[in-house]
């Protein structure tokens, strides 16, 4: 129930993989191994675990060889010499294969996967070496932990865990090349990496400084991100942490240094925070900062104050101001912007419009500010903004006129602003490829109120010569359903983007797109039925079935072989054969599946709510279950054995649809006659009574 999971042991058709992991943070590993159990007692380990072949053990630190005595099980033996944290101790036992690879430094890289999915272990690991390169330059600190090897298992109930030197990450991660598209590993892969330095080497004394552990491993994640994908794949991470934060504080304004902050602030607010606070400072100082607050709490325990006073031992600067609107208080800021001419200048005049009080203050940051001039030109300045008002004078230069005017253009700092211009001036900005990412962006979203005639073409074009995918799906979004915009130049924009090389695009079109309209069809049906991502395709799928009943016997066979993610294609695929597929006789033994041989559509499908697989192809049964409103005994089983499972991932969802079932007349005594059949433990009882009361 909790720390060490046993996997697919209970499965008796033996098709679920026979896996042991286990999970130790918070204060799990107490669970399974007696310490403790507190990050600020550090400690070295040693493990031995005997498991008969085909079983391979993965614990922390290298592996120590042993002489094997005739008859006896295989002795796995592993060893980690530096004190590190005691839930950072783990195991990984199951049936598995090793590519083992080095870094440049020649650090041993050991990554394990599925010895029946050979395909997916290149992108799984894409990058993998590149990424520990990356970090270790910098970061300026070498790794520390021996061999660094990562391990994939069945129904993780997170994305992935950063024990030393040993990465568990859910097998939902380990993706074929067509997966990769939707969900890749490289983000996690380079968070859990990063972990190695900041949470492993150096480790939070409490709960409300994790921020210290998640957000710098979710910042330099997203700085692995930007040395392999470039800066505008940066700076869209970069807003879409600041967006969750902005979010966030609509809930509360707790600070990010709290113990009840939440993932938010702790992964990307904080991260989104280090961001401005190396901008604050300039990368050379940054990195010089990080490398001596490192060295200088090896392998021990660190607190906010330890960050804060580092850049003062540094760099000489007192930076308390910056902790103490960031990390020590909640909120961010908004800004107006209010923008005339005075004489020959341009004179800014920014508020700050949130309310301040003792919990969020009004907030002192430098803004870069950029004159755009007719000619092409520009001028940078910076100007520190703080109070309630601020203002900023931008003078002309050599009696050039300013085009217009960008204030944080390349959206670092952490905000919501309200800058009102006019459509021409919105257009000199989106249009101008050599101007940022957000700014031309921002210029985009700021055309949505207005009449869909008066920016059609000018956005059709922008759409054209677009090369980043978030402008490309803004002006999808605003077009694609404005009655404003004639269906011929819609059928154009939709053909182009049902073939764009970015999948974000194509899935904005496959969302958004309404199947009932013929140009949205011909899209569909033409091109992304078979698209190289599987969730696009299971989305058109859907619509299609939906929107042309009669036809979807020809969109089923299009897609018959393929299965997806999560089993994502293939339980839409037998929802939509149930629900709108020709009728047909079906003899015993005639429906094959890479699984076998079925009865029927339904037993596939009941079949994929069962304990024999894993937790996201169990899930998108429940929910194909749920859209057909069928419960079977055996659904009702799968149901109940899901319920009850520790990964409340799983459990959450099973929960809903007893719930959902339970409700129907139709459905109750088939649920209430299979709860009869089985033998609960007192906690599993209070699950279940809670369920279905």
């Amino acid at each position: 129930r909790r720390a060490i999971y046993f996997i697919g042991w209970n499965d008796s058709t033996n098709r679920s993989r026979k896996q042991i992991w286990t999970q130790g943070q918070g204060i799990d590993n107490r669970h399974w191994i007696p310490g403790y159990d507190d990050p600020t007692d550090k400690l070295i380990s040693e493990v031995l675990v005997s498991m008969p072949a085909p079983y391979k053990v993965l614990s922390n630190g290298e592996r120590i060889a042993e002489k094997q005595r005739k008859g006896q099980d295989p002795v796995w033996h592993y060893r980690m010499s530096k004190p590190h944290a005691f839930y950072l101790i783990m195991l990984g036992i199951g049936e598995y294969a090793i590519r083992d690879s080095k870094s440049s430094t020649g650090d041993a890289i050991h990554s394990w996967y599925y010895p029946d999915q050979p395909e997916r272990l290149e992108p799984t690991y894409r990058y993998t070496e590149k990424i520990m390169d990356y970090l270790e330059s910098e970061i300026g600190v070498p790794y520390a932990w021996g061999p660094f090897s990562q391990i994939p298992v069945q129904d993780f109930m997170y994305g992935a865990m950063e024990n030393t030197g040993a990465v568990v990450f859910g097998d939902f991660f380990q993706v074929d090349k067509r997966a990769f598209l939707d969900r890749s590993y490289v983000s996690v892969n380079a968070h859990e990496m990063t972990h190695m330095w900041f949470g492993d080497l150096i480790s939070a004394r409490s709960y409300k400084d994790q921020w210290l552990q998640e957000s710098f491993a979710t910042y330099y994640a997203k700085l692995s991100e930007r040395h392999l994908f470039g800066d505008d794949h940066f700076y869209w991470a970069l807003r879409g942490e600041q967006n969750a934060a902005i979010n966030a504080s609509k809930t509360d304004l707790l600070p990010i240094r709290h113990s009840q902050s939440g993932t938010t602030r702790i992964y990307p607010k904080g991260s989104a925070v280090l961001t401005m606070l190396r901008y604050v400072v300039g990368d050379e100082g940054y990195r010089r900062v990080i490398k001596h607050y490192l060295n200088s709490h090896y392998t021990g325990i660190v607190e906010s104050y330890d960050l804060e006073i580092a850049f003062h031992d540094v760099l000489g600067l007192n930076l308390h101001w910056f902790f103490d609107e960031w990390v020590y208080r909640g909120g961010e800021p908004s800004y107006k912007v209010t923008q005339f001419w005075h004489g020959d200048q341009i004179v800014l005049n920014v508020e700050q419009v949130h309310k301040a009080d003792n919990l969020v203050g009004y907030f002192r940051m430098p803004f870069e500010v950029e004159s755009h001039y007719a000619d092409g030109s520009l001028r940078m300045d910076t100007q520190w903004v703080d109070g309630p008002l601020t203002v900023i004078r931008l003078p002309r230069q050599g009696g050039k006129n300013i085009d217009y005017v960008l204030v944080d253009p390349r959206g670092i700092i952490m905000k919501t602003m309200e800058y009102h211009r006019p459509m021409g001036e919105l257009e000199k900005i989106a249009g101008n490829r050599k101007l940022p990412l957000l700014s031309r962006y921002d210029a985009v979203v700021a055309m949505r109120e207005m009449p869909g005639e008066s920016k059609s073409k000018f956005l059709q074009d922008l759409f054209n010569g677009e090369s980043f995918h978030a402008i490309k799906s803004e002006i999808l979004s605003q077009l694609l359903n404005n009655p404003d915009v004639s269906n011929a130049d819609k059928a154009e924009l939709a053909k182009r983007a049902s073939m764009d090389k970015w999948v974000q695009v194509r899935q904005t079109l496959a969302d958004q797109g309404d199947a009932k309209q013929p140009f949205i069809k011909a899209a569909f049906a033409g091109t992304l039925l078979k698209d190289s991502s599987y969730k696009i395709e299971e989305t058109v799928l859907n619509k299609l079935c939906m929107a042309y009943p009669d036809e979807a016997p020809q969109y089923l066979a299009a897609t018959a072989s393929d299965y997806g993610t999560g089993y994502g294609v293939r339980i839409a695929w037998l929802k939509n054969k149930l629900a709108h597929g020709a009728p047909q006789p079906m003899q015993p033994g005639s429906y094959k599946t890479i699984h076998g041989t079925y009865g029927s559509p339904r037993l596939e499908l009941e079949d994929y709510a069962s304990r024999s697989f894993e937790f996201r192809t169990r899930i998108n049964a429940f929910e194909a279950l749920k859209a057909l409103n069928y419960c079977s005994p055996a659904v009702a089983r799968s149901l109940v054995d899901a319920a009850i499972n520790p990964n409340t991932r799983l459990a959450g969802p099973a929960i809903s649809a007893l719930q959902f079932f339970h409700s129907q007349v139709q459905w109750r005594s088939t649920i209430d006659d299979e709860i009869e059949k089985w033998t609960f433990e007192p906690f599993q009882n209070e699950i279940i009574t809670q369920a279905i009361k």
